[in-house]
């Protein structure tokens, strides 16, 4: 069963339950008491990082029990963020991050579509090479890992370490600006889960 995150911060829960519907899948509602009984896979959207900061880093230690069993982490945005030994917020002023992920995040800002790169033969295959979708004051990555996808400046977008995945991008679209998910989106979003 995939868990979405809802809690306080969580305000794009929305747009990953809707692109959800459209893949076919089943998820349940993870409110602030991280309930994670049944899920294995466990969505982070994006929202208000500090905010779901306030709620994830002190039950960090559900985090790292759900991915020591098996548990799979999916950090989009804000997600993405958290899952890093230290967060950079908005303000550009930093915090302990949940440490689940080596990665040293980039801050940016804007709402807009971007275009991507497919680099991972295993996503090409079945994807085009370049791939439009909406980002949102995102990260750019960098990371030792598994890279999926980079942005122009050749930082990764989106990129895997083990059980866990981090996305710059949000390519659930966007039900507020009006961004519904492309087809090649919904692919790409379903691979990864």
């Amino acid at each position: 069963m995939i868990g979405i995150f809802s809690g306080r911060g969580a305000v794009l829960w929305r747009d990953v339950a809707n692109a959800l519907k459209k893949l076919g899948l089943k998820y349940r509602l993870v409110n602030d008491s991280l309930d994670l009984e049944g899920i294995d896979t466990l969505i982070i959207p994006g929202g208000y990082t500090y905010e779901m900061w306030k709620v994830l880093y002190p039950q960090r230690n559900a985090i790292y029990e759900f991915l020591d069993s098996g548990g799979k982490y999916i950090g989009i945005c804000a997600g993405a963020y958290l899952a890093s030994d230290e967060v950079i917020l908005p303000d550009y002023s930093r915090v302990p991050g949940l440490g689940i992920a080596d990665v040293v995040n980039h801050r940016h800002r804007g709402s807009f579509m971007t275009e991507i790169e497919i680099v991972d033969e295993e996503f090409f295959r079945e994807l085009p090479r370049k791939v439009k979708v909406w980002y949102q004051n995102g990260p750019h990555m960098e990371l030792e890992g598994r890279i999926i996808a980079v942005f122009d400046d050749e930082l990764a977008a989106i990129a895997r370490q083990g059980n866990v995945t981090l996305l710059a991008v949000h390519p659930e679209g966007s039900l507020e600006n009006g961004v519904e998910p492309s087809y090649e989106n919904l692919k790409l979003l379903g691979f990864l889960i």
